[in-house]
């Protein structure tokens, strides 16, 4: 639906266009430029036009162009763009049947004569400014009118000059050529001619905006030139090194103190993780001494038990027991001969030996392992024995 009444308002533009048989004055604003007095000042598209050298200054600071426009010229342009707009609406390919050649006409998003030859050149004067800021480096402002043999040999001329200035290429469309007329009719002392090709250097003058401080008038620019224009505004190019040292500082400091800013958050992320681990390190201890006290408690309390079940020592022959405690020290002991082996083992744990971590064996002989709690002491141990602790 956009794209039909888009192509209905071209066809109206057509029909005004043919009728018309004087120039039309017209005003040119900047694109984006502002609106505030209300004027309804808006942006002409573009279309072939003579630019007069002496802007015209609005009370809201807007700069506008008078332009004079030619119906014929601007009835050709219209129809290059119905056929744009057909082709974008029904797919065809937009070229003439006559011609038999593809490629023959130049596409709306082929790069200009200086974006081919100079690939790192900007398109916009605010980019051009903020990277002239960022590297203390100025501008030099390539314009022509595009699509044009003048631009052609400029960007040549510029190639092969190899200056080190931030490149801005104002041939790319009729527009960025305006504007960066009007900048050079300000700076020049003499009048910009029409559709005159010109470099430019130029330094940043706040807000995205350039200023220029030299211009060169032609196509045949070279070292010379811009030697001489450096020497010509050696003031501006030093302030611009001034303002470029003060950025790169600021810019130095913000990134410190982007990078202490996210230090400090890491030092206290750092830090707090070692306090949570500390602290679940003292709650894992503390759990641990609880837990080594009541096991303690539960086994001075089975040890009781244990040793008030023991049956008393014999008066008469029986089987006399030395162990020898995993601490080193040794206790000695008579059981009665058909006792069972479980009763030494009871009184072992009454001794403090954990049975869980050692065997109890005899220490010579054939180191029999006791580990049947039924087996009788007599038919073990004999009449007496050494028994030892060792570890599982």
């Amino acid at each position: 639906m956009r794209r039909a009444v888009a192509a209905q308002a071209l066809l109206l533009a057509i029909t005004a266009a043919a009728s018309c048989t004087r120039p039309l004055p017209l005003r040119l604003v900047p694109r984006g430029g502002a609106n505030d007095d209300g004027d309804e000042a808006a942006v002409v598209e573009a279309a072939p036009r003579d630019v007069v050298e002496a802007p015209e200054e609005d009370r809201d600071g807007e700069v506008y162009l008078d332009v004079h426009f030619d119906p014929l010229k601007a009835l050709a342009s219209a129809a290059r763009a119905l056929r744009r707009a057909l082709a974008s609406l029904f797919g065809g390919g937009g070229s003439s049947g006559k011609s038999g050649k593809s490629g023959t006409s130049a596409s709306a998003d082929a790069p200009s004569a200086v974006e081919a030859a100079c690939p790192g050149a900007l398109a916009t004067a605010a980019r051009a400014a903020r990277r002239a800021l960022a590297t203390g480096r100025p501008v030099l402002v390539v314009a022509a009118p595009p699509a044009s043999a003048a631009a052609e040999e400029l960007a040549a001329a510029v190639k092969a000059l190899g200056s080190d200035a931030v490149l801005l290429d104002a041939t790319r469309t009729a527009q960025t050529y305006a504007r960066a007329a009007r900048l050079a009719s300000a700076a020049m002392p003499a009048a910009l001619p029409k559709n005159a090709p010109f470099c430019a250097l130029a330094v940043p003058a706040g807000a995205g905006q350039l200023r220029y401080v030299a211009v060169y008038r032609g196509t045949g620019v070279g070292e010379s030139w811009l030697a001489r224009a450096r020497e010509t505004a050696a003031d501006d190019l030093a302030a611009l090194e001034r303002a470029a040292a003060e950025h790169r500082l600021a810019s130095e400091q913000k990134r410190e103190l982007a990078e202490a800013k996210s230090s400090d958050r890491k030092s206290a992320t750092e830090a707090a993780a070692a306090r949570a681990a500390a602290a679940a390190a003292a709650a894992a201890e503390a759990e641990a001494a609880l837990a080594a006290e009541r096991r303690a408690a539960a086994d001075l309390t089975r040890r009781a038990a244990l040793e008030k079940a023991l049956a008393p020592e014999p008066d008469g022959p029986g089987v006399l027991v030395k162990l020898r405690c995993p601490d080193g020290s040794t206790a000695t002991r008579k059981f009665a001969t058909d006792a069972p082996a479980g009763e030494v083992l009871d009184w072992c744990d009454v001794r403090g030996v954990d049975l869980e971590a050692f065997v109890v064996r005899k220490a010579a002989g054939d180191r029999v392992v006791l580990d049947d709690r039924t087996s009788l002491l007599g038919d073990v141990l004999g009449a007496r024995a050494l028994l030892e602790c060792v570890a599982r």
